[in-house]
């Protein structure tokens, strides 16, 4: 709903959610306030119980940030996501790609909460098109920082190892608030936040970071919204669904690790450090390392879902910033052997899955640092596919890091103190799907008959919104597929009888036309009126 005072603070309310295709609802009557068609696919995904929460709150603050010079504003009447012509470069007006900063503070969403979906919505500032890629993710810090003007103040914050990928539809006409201005679900940056030791409810914010992606070429398209910061416009609104009280975490500690020289096949389960993946203290050797990294006691129960998970490490060196890139993978096996038989080649012939992360971390800049820099990207797919080995009693994991990419010669070296190398996993039992309802539909009670406004302006309408509360899953292939299915499965058929019958008197008509070619008899002109 489209609304003429912009919300303020933060709200919890039961919801319900209306099908693609459903129109938009002005209330209030209010002449600036005008009915649109707005598809809208983007529905929360998963289930949908009483214990849901949702919570929605409007930006507290925002900033802008010039790629090429640093310079930051806070007090812009619009957010150009992310060009902006009017950036004055070196006193030169050629427009500047920005790095936007949304602030929403003070939220009230527990520690352990599952977050089902999260998204942001703008208004439409200007219309615009073209095609836009842009690149959404989170300040790792959610203590209350405001947002200030000091130069690269956005940039030079961590984000977090969580993003999602936007390209928004084009925004036709400005004041539109719908789909082609809601971001997709954000829900994996938002949970990465709220799983963070630092998170605390009530007093903890979110500070969405948006960028044009680097995957694509820099230019000039754009989307232009809304920053709220001129009476009657509406600033970005955060909308979180979650369920408290539903996410359980995993902290292990590293209990073995093994070095291995990749062309010696040595090992060493007794050093002071990990050397990711080159150390340069081997003589004779190029020092190129396998490593692989223990972790006893883990136990995933069985009807779980693992949300998210990574290896935290601790820097043992400083200034280490050269590139580099790691595979990770995970043996495939519940009780794997011993790391420290000193066995030659004992890594190497382990049996992993087929699964791998890849970690291209950033660099390592002081011994000690133990953030996010040193953190490896979500394992939740490696741990998945050990998943079906189920077990209801502890078992143990095996982590293995190898060079993936050989033009990248750097390390980063991690310290193998006690504690410092930790096994983090998010996860969560899986619900009971609404057993306690009956499956007869049950239908809420409509306003009005009539969803056409009045063609006068003065006169008000009553919309009528009439909805079936289902108590199942939206399947991920609707019935629609499966007529397709069934009408593909007929036709076929048909078109290979016509295709044999078509191919048949195509052959005849050539062998007519090669009788007609080798005989003496008849004239040129009767072959041509063959052929045409």
């Amino acid at each position: 709903t489209a609304q003429d005072t912009p919300r303020t603070g933060w709200a919890a309310s039961p919801t319900f959610y209306l099908p693609q295709g459903t129109p938009s609802i002005c209330i209030g009557g209010s002449s600036s306030c005008v009915p649109r068609q707005i598809e809208n696919p983007n529905v929360p995904e998963g289930r949908c119980d009483g214990d849901d929460v949702i919570l929605e709150g409007m930006a507290s603050s925002f900033a802008e940030e010039s790629v090429l010079s640093g310079i930051v504003w806070t007090n812009s009447s619009d957010l150009e996501l992310p060009f902006d012509a009017e950036i004055r470069v070196l006193d030169i007006s050629q427009g500047d790609n920005q790095t936007i900063a949304i602030s929403f503070s003070n939220i009230s969403i527990p520690v352990g909460s599952l977050i089902r979906s999260a998204v942001v919505q703008f208004q439409c500032d200007e219309p615009t098109s073209g095609r836009v890629r842009l690149k959404i993710a989170a300040m790792v810090t959610t203590l209350s920082e405001p947002l200030t003007t000091a130069a690269w103040s956005i940039s030079n914050r961590q984000t977090s190892l969580s993003s999602v990928i936007w390209e928004p539809l084009t925004w036709e006409q400005s004041g539109d608030i719908g789909y082609p201005q809601q971001t997709p679900n954000l829900k994996t940056v938002v949970q990465e936040l709220i799983s963070s030791p630092t998170w605390e409810e009530g007093s903890s914010n979110i500070v969405l970071i948006v960028t044009r992606d680097k995957t694509v070429a820099t230019g000039s398209t754009t989307r232009v919204a809304e920053s709220g910061a001129t009476n009657g416009r509406i600033a970005p609104s955060l909308q979180i669904r979650y369920k408290p009280g539903q996410v359980h975490k995993i902290d292990l500690a590293m209990s073995q690790f093994a070095e291995e020289l990749v062309f010696e096949g040595y090992d060493d389960c007794g050093s002071a450090d990990l050397e990711l993946s080159k150390d340069s203290g081997w003589s004779n050797s190029t020092g190129e390392q396998i490593i692989a990294i223990r972790f006893d006691g883990f136990m995933i129960p069985s009807g779980t879902t693992i949300h998210y998970a990574y290896v935290q490490f601790t820097a043992n060196e400083d200034n280490q910033q050269s590139d580099v890139t790691l595979e990770i993978s995970i043996e495939d096996s519940v009780n794997p052997t011993d790391l420290c038989t000193l066995t030659a080649w004992d890594v190497v012939s382990r049996q992993v899955t087929d699964k791998s992360v890849l970690w291209t971390p950033q660099p390592w800049w002081y011994a000690g640092d133990t953030s996010v820099h040193q953190r490896t990207p979500d394992l939740t797919l490696l741990l998945n596919s050990i998943v079906h080995l189920e077990t209801e009693t502890s078992q143990d994991v095996v982590l293995i890091f190898k060079r993936s990419d050989t033009r990248t010669n750097g390390t980063r070296t991690a310290s193998t103190l006690s504690g410092s190398t930790r096994l983090v996993v998010f996860y969560s039992f899986n619900d009971v799907i609404l057993s306690s309802f009956s499956s007869t539909p049950i239908p809420l009670p409509s306003v009005s008959p009539s969803l056409v406004p009045s063609t006068s302006p003065t006169t008000s309408f009553s919309p009528s919104i009439s909805i079936s509360l289902v108590p199942e899953l939206i399947p991920e292939n609707p019935p629609t597929s499966r007529k397709k299915s069934v009408i593909v499965s007929a036709v076929v058929p048909v078109v290979l009888v016509i295709s044999a019958g078509l191919l048949t008197v195509f052959l005849c008509r050539r062998k007519r036309r090669e009788a007609l070619a080798r005989s003496v008899v008849g004239p040129t002109e009767e072959i041509e009126n063959d052929r045409l």
